[in-house]
C-alpha cells in the first residue's frame, strides 16, 4: 500500500524578504514599501500584474471600439479556460475511463465560440461590453430600445408638427430631430455581436479574474474568481456520477485549482484509491519496470532541484513524497504494451508515448485481473499497464495545457506591448513539439525515460546534431556566442528566470539548434515520429509536477529551461529566423 499523506510545509520563506522590505529613513523612522511587499511574496507568474487594479483590466477587456483593446487578454483568456477545464476534467477521469484523445474531444466542444456565446449570454456578460464609454448591448435581446426610438421620433414628429404644420419641411426640423436620437443613440447604443466576439470577450474577462486571483491574507492563489466566473458559465462536460451537478454538486468538481498546491489526492477518496492502485501495482512489478523508472526518478528530480529558479522549490523535490513518486513514473513511462510484456511482434504503429495498445483495450479489458488463464501473470501485468498509460494520458492532457498557461504567463508579462500576433508567435516558438523534444535532450532528460534508447530518440539526435553545427556556424558569422548582436552580455542581461543553484556568470545560451520553434534548416516541422514521443513526455511530466506541486512550482522546475527562448522578443524572431523557420512569416502583428 502507497502512503499518500501530505507532509506540511515550511510558508516561513517569505519572512526574509518581509524584512528587506523596509528601510530606515534619517529619521530613524522605519518605512515599508507596501507594493515591494506585495510583489516579494506574489507568485512569480503574476508578480507584474500586482500593480494593475480589476476595473482597469476589465475595462481593457470590454471594450471593442473605437480602439479592440480586449485582444492580449483574450489570448491569455483562452489558455486560462483551457486549464481550468483541463483539472476539471482530470477529476472527472478518476476511473480513467478516458483516454487524451476523449479528453481532448471534450475540451474541444467546451470552448467552441457557439458555447462560450451562449454561456455568456446566459449570465449576462454582454452588458459589460463598451463601445468607446457607453454601453454596448446585443439587439438579440434588446431590440425594444429600437422600438423606442422609433416611438421617440415619431412623437417628437408629431409635438413639433402640432405646434407649426411647415416646420416638417423646415431644414431646422431635420437637425432637432438628429439631434435628439443622436443623444439617445449615445445613451442606448444598439449592435449586434458575432458569436466570435463575445466569446473572445469572454475569455479576456476570464483572463483579468485569473490575474487577480490572488489571496490577499496569504498572498497565493487561490482561483476562487476565475472558477465562480467558470461555475457560472456551465460549459459543456460528461458528468461526474459521483458528483452530479443535478445532485447540487458544484459544476467544478476538482477540489482545487492546483495553482499555489499541487491536487489534494488524500482528499478526493476515488482518486487516493487509483493512485495508490497504480503505485502498488509498480512495486508488484518492480523487478519489471520499477528498477529503471526509480532510477530514471531520482535523476530527473536531482536536474530539476539544479534548475529550479527557487530554494522552496527545492525543498519541496528533496522531501519527494510518495504521490510525486508515482505521477512521476507514470509520465516517465513511455514503452508500449509489448515492450514490456515480451512480445516480440513489432508493430511500427504502436507509439510508446501514446500507448496505443493500451489504450486500445483498457475500456474493453478493465476487468483483466479475473482472467483465469495459464499466463494469467501476463495478462495482469498488461492490464497493470493499461492503467499506468490512461494515467500517463491524463497527465499528458493536464500538462499540455500547463505549459501552455505557464508559457502565455510569462510573455503577456515580458512584451506588455506585443500584439495577438505577436504573442501567438512567441507561444509557437517556445512550446512546439520539435521545440519540447529538443530541449528535452538537450538537458538530458530522455535518458530518465524507461525506454532511454528508443529509434525516435536516435533520430532525433542525428537532427539535432546537423541543426546545432548550423547554428553555430551563424553565430560565428555575427562574430558572437550568441543569435543577437549583444552576445553572451546581452544574453545574461535578459535572463530573468535564473536557476538557484547557478551564478549569472556562469549562463550560456545552449540551443543553437533552434530557429524560430524550428531545428536549424528546416522551415517546417520535424516528421511527427521524431518529436512527437518526447514531446508527449515533456508534458507528461509538467502534468505530474502540477498535480504534486502546482502551477507556480511546476513552472519554477521548468520555466528556467525554456528562458533561452522567452528572452527573444517577437522582433528578434521575424528580424533573425524569417529566413530560416516558417513560423515568423505565418504569425503577424495584430490578429491570428
Amino acid at each position: 500500500r502507497v502512503d499518500l499523506r501530505m507532509p506540511k510545509k515550511n510558508h516561513n520563506n517569505n519572512s526574509n524578504n518581509n524584512n528587506n522590505d523596509c528601510q530606515i529613513t534619517n529619521n530613524n523612522k522605519k518605512e515599508c514599501s507596501t507594493t515591494t511587499t506585495l510583489l516579494s511574496s506574489y507568485p512569480y507568474l503574476l508578480q507584474k500584474s500586482a500593480s494593475r487594479t480589476l476595473p482597469s483590466l476589465l475595462e481593457e477587456a470590454t471594450t471593442c471600439t473605437p480602439n479592440v483593446t480586449y485582444e492580449r487578454l483574450e489570448f491569455l483568456g483562452d489558455k486560462v479556460l483551457g486549464y481550468y477545464l483541463s483539472i476539471n476534467l482530470m477529476a472527472r477521469n478518476a476511473n480513467l475511463q478516458w483516454d487524451s484523445d476523449d479528453l481532448g474531444e471534450f475540451q474541444q466542444k467546451a470552448v467552441r465560440n457557439a458555447t462560450l456565446t451562449k454561456a455568456a449570454y446566459r449570465i449576462g456578460l454582454s452588458r459589460l461590453i463598451c463601445i468607446g464609454h457607453r454601453k454596448w448591448s446585443s439587439a438579440y435581446h434588446d431590440r425594444h430600445n429600437l422600438q423606442l426610438m422609433e416611438s421617440l421620433s415619431s412623437s417628437l414628429g408629431a409635438d413639433l408638427h402640432a405646434s407649426s404644420p411647415s416646420l416638417k419641411e423646415n431644414e431646422q426640423y431635420q437637425k432637432e430631430i438628429s439631434s435628439v436620437l443622436l443623444q439617445y443613440e449615445n445613451i442606448h447604443h444598439t449592435s449586434e455581436l458575432s458569436d466570435s466576439t463575445l466569446s473572445n470577450i469572454t475569455e479576456s474577462v476570464l483572463a483579468c479574474l485569473f490575474l487577480k486571483g490572488i489571496d490577499t491574507k496569504t498572498n497565493a492563489y487561490s482561483g476562487g474568481m476565475a472558477i465562480g466566473f467558470i461555475e457560472e458559465m456551465e460549459l459543456p462536460l460528461p458528468e461526474d456520477k459521483d458528483r452530479n451537478t443535478n445532485a447540487g454538486y458544484p459544476w467544478f468538481t476538482a477540489l482545487g485549482p492546483c495553482l499555489d498546491f499541487g491536487y489534494p489526492f488524500e482528499l478526493d477518496q476515488k482518486w487516493k484509491r487509483t493512485l495508490i492502485g497504480v503505485g502498488t501495482m509498480l512495486y508488484c512489478h518492480r523487478d519489471v519496470m520499477v528498477d529503471r523508472l526509480d532510477c530514471g526518478g531520482r535523476g530527473l528530480l536531482k536536474l530539476l532541484q539544479s534548475t529550479a529558479s527557487s530554494e522552496v522549490v527545492c525543498k519541496m523535490l528533496e522531501e519527494n513524497e510518495q504521490k510525486t513518486k508515482i505521477l512521476l513514473f507514470c509520465a516517465l513511462f513511455d514503452d508500449s504494451l509489448s515492450g514490456v510484456t515480451g512480445d516480440d511482434d513489432d508493430d511500427d504503429d504502436d507509439d510508446g508515448s501514446s500507448s496505443n495498445i493500451a489504450l486500445k483495450e483498457a475500456r474493453e479489458d478493465s476487468h483483466i485481473e479475473q482472467v483465469t488463464r495459464d499466463d494469467s501473470s501476463t495478462i495482469t501485468l498488461e492490464a497493470d499497464i493499461v492503467r499506468a498509460a490512461l494515467l500517463r494520458d491524463t497527465l499528458f492532457f493536464v500538462g499540455n495545457y500547463s505549459l501552455s498557461l505557464a508559457i502565455s504567463c510569462e510573455f503577456y508579462h515580458r512584451y506588455p506591448n506585443a500584439s495577438s500576433g505577436d504573442m501567438h508567435l512567441l507561444l509557437a516558438c517556445a512550446c512546439s513539439d520539435d521545440v519540447l523534444a529538443y530541449i528535452a535532450i538537450k538537458n538530458g532528460i530522455h535518458k530518465f525515460m524507461y525506454d532511454e534508447e528508443s529509434d525516435t530518440t536516435s533520430k532525433i539526435l542525428a537532427e539535432m546534431m546537423i541543426s546545432d553545427a548550423r547554428g553555430l556556424e551563424l553565430w560565428k558569422k555575427k562574430g558572437k556566442e550568441w543569435i543577437l548582436s549583444g552576445g553572451v552580455e546581452e544574453f545574461r542581461n535578459r535572463c530573468q528566470m535564473i536557476p538557484c543553484s547557478k551564478n549569472q556568470d556562469e549562463l550560456y545560451p545552449k540551443y543553437e539548434g533552434l530557429a524560430g520553434g524550428r531545428f536549424h534548416g528546416h522551415r517546417d516541422k520535424l516528421p511527427n515520429d521524431m518529436s512527437e514521443d518526447l514531446a508527449f513526455s515533456m508534458k507528461a511530466i509538467a502534468g505530474s509536477l502540477v498535480l504534486s506541486l502546482g502551477l507556480e512550482s511546476m513552472w519554477q522546475c521548468l520555466g528556467p529551461l525554456f528562458e533561452e527562448l522567452l528572452i527573444l522578443s517577437p522582433d528578434d524572431l521575424r528580424r533573425e529566423y524569417s529566413h530560416i523557420s516558417d513560423l515568423p512569416n505565418n504569425y503577424h502583428r495584430g490578429r491570428r
